[in-house]
């Protein structure tokens, strides 16, 4: 018991998902602090952590001072009264110099205007260099959530608005492609875990979210076959037995006329070995969603539920905070959905 918990009150308990809405944590993040900092110290349920309306303040103000720029190592070990009063004293300083007690300074972990600005400017060569310093200091998951996936939403919007062309389009999409691609095999060769397919089928060649999603599975430790776009099925299916693999993550974004989407995932989930499961994500299109529905696949519809089923086979998301291995090229919320990209093929 904290010094919040209060005898005869009614214990209400939340888990690592709800907290994380609550205090504005990662889950990888909320991890790290309990097994390396031990934070708070959270009971184990039938399906996982499960945490008290005392573990949740006290990790509000544990983010609040960190935000404010004392390090977690240091302040992780007080009591909850002696962290309300270093938050008051955080807030008696806040005042002083004008700002609005109770506030924190939210960190920036990435400033987003470089690479905007570097796409409108045509710089490929920057964009490539700030991608690879972004993705030295953050890990897969970051990288994914907090830079990739806003980027790629941003240049989408602009091109569909007329604020960028084609020319701007493809410079973002080729150094994103090239970085993620990169990443997915440096990681790779050093993941022993579980083998899981990412692909397209045959008609579908918007790649970002099977790309992320194959960043997110070997940052947990996987070991990803990435195939890429316009696959056939039976060549899907052929490579996940060939590789044993225990799930394959198919990308369908839109509904094909002259190719027949979900027939091929219903090629794919027969032709799998028992007990590989298929996953689907990227449709934004509901009737084909709701036939996807109909075959032996799970549709996966954000980054939250892909993690989910991620650790379920074997990832360990405690692992996706890690920094990134060099990339081999020139250096030169609940979540949104697993990406597509929105921007010209």
């Amino acid at each position: 018991m904290t010094d919040r918990d209060q005898p005869g009150e009614p214990v209400r308990t939340y888990p690592i998902r709800a907290v994380s809405q609550l205090t504005g944590i990662s889950v990888d993040l909320l991890r790290v602090w309990e097994r390396r900092y031990q934070a708070v110290q959270p009971s184990r349920g039938g399906r996982g952590r499960v945490y008290l309306d005392s573990d949740v303040c006290r990790l509000n103000l544990l983010r609040r001072l960190v935000d404010a720029g004392h390090a977690i190592g240091t302040i992780a070990g007080l009591s909850d009264r002696e962290l309300d009063a270093l938050a008051d004293a955080q807030d008696a300083i806040g005042q002083r110099a004008g700002r609005v007690p109770g506030v924190a300074r939210r960190p920036i972990r990435a400033d987003l205007s470089v690479l905007k600005n570097a796409v409108q400017n045509y710089d490929g060569e920057t964009l490539d260099r700030e991608m690879a310093r972004l993705a030295a200091l953050m890990g897969p998951t970051a990288l994914v959530r907090d830079v990739v996936q806003p980027v790629m939403c941003w240049v989408g919007e602009q091109w569909e608005a007329g604020s960028i062309g084609i020319a701007q389009e493809h410079i973002a999409s080729m150094s994103l492609r090239n970085l993620l691609g990169s990443l997915v095999r440096s990681y790779s060769r050093s993941r022993s875990g579980p083998s899981v397919v990412f692909a397209t089928p045959t008609g579908q060649y918007h790649e970002f979210g099977i790309l992320c999603a194959a960043l997110i599975a070997v940052g947990g430790g996987l070991s990803a076959v990435y195939l890429g776009t316009d696959v056939p099925a039976d060549d899907i299916v052929r490579t996940a037995n060939a590789k044993s693999a225990c799930a394959v993550v198919l990308g369908v974004a839109v509904a094909n006329p002259e190719h027949d989407a979900a027939s091929a995932v219903s090629t794919v989930a027969q032709g799998v070995g028992d007990g590989v499961e298929v996953w689907v994500g990227g449709c934004q299109n509901e009737a084909l969603r709701a036939r996807l529905r109909e075959f032996r696949a799970t549709y996966v519809g954000d980054f939250d539920e892909l993690e989910r089923h991620l650790v379920r086979i074997g990832a360990d998301c405690s692992t996706t905070n890690q920094r990134a291995p060099r990339a081999r090229h020139r250096a030169r919320h609940r979540s949104p959905p697993l990406p597509i990209n929105r921007t010209a093929s």
